[in-house]
């Protein structure tokens, strides 16, 4: 009996030497360990980093405590996030956020954080910080700023490019 003929494929193209790839690569390991350390950074409060960046987006921008419109997080997140709304009830379930009507139109629902909420920010925050220093903190602060200014660049052509699909 003959030996089956194995699949032939073309060599793939080299991608050696070829900054593009390089640099997605690098942006894309990085991004999923510290995706990574700062889910289990969050486990200790019984959140996601998904759902911190919620509670964060409420202390922040909600400072009067009024709440935020219910559809107006995900424009905001650090990601794509297509299951805001489960994330919201999740934080309700916790009683770290409630859901109240607008008063100026019933069909907003706006989103709030209760105290709970603000104690988990308020404890976690300075904590978030020596987490954050302890990872990337040996570096020097020129290089820091380098990397935030050009990952920002990325993210700006990521996003336009995103944005025509």
């Amino acid at each position: 009996m003959a030996k089956p003929n194995k699949p032939r494929r073309k060599r793939p193209a080299p991608i050696e030497n070829n900054p593009v790839e390089d640099a997605m690569v690098a942006m894309l390991r990085v991004g999923l360990v510290v995706q990574g350390l700062l889910d289990r950074f969050f486990e200790t409060y019984e959140i996601t980093l998904l759902q911190f960046n919620i509670l964060r987006i409420l202390y922040v921008r909600d400072v009067e405590g009024e709440g935020l419109p219910a559809g107006s997080f995900a424009a905001r997140m650090m990601t794509i996030a297509p299951d805001v709304p489960r994330m919201i009830d999740r934080l309700v379930k916790q009683e770290l956020v409630e859901r109240a009507s607008s008063p100026t139109d019933r069909r907003v629902v706006l989103i709030k954080l209760t105290q709970k909420g603000i104690d988990v920010i308020e404890d976690s925050t300075p904590k978030l910080v020596e987490h954050n220093k302890e990872l990337i903190g040996a570096l020097p602060v020129a290089d820091l700023r380098d990397v935030a200014k050009h990952l920002n660049k990325v993210l700006e052509l990521v996003n336009e490019k995103r944005a025509e699909r």
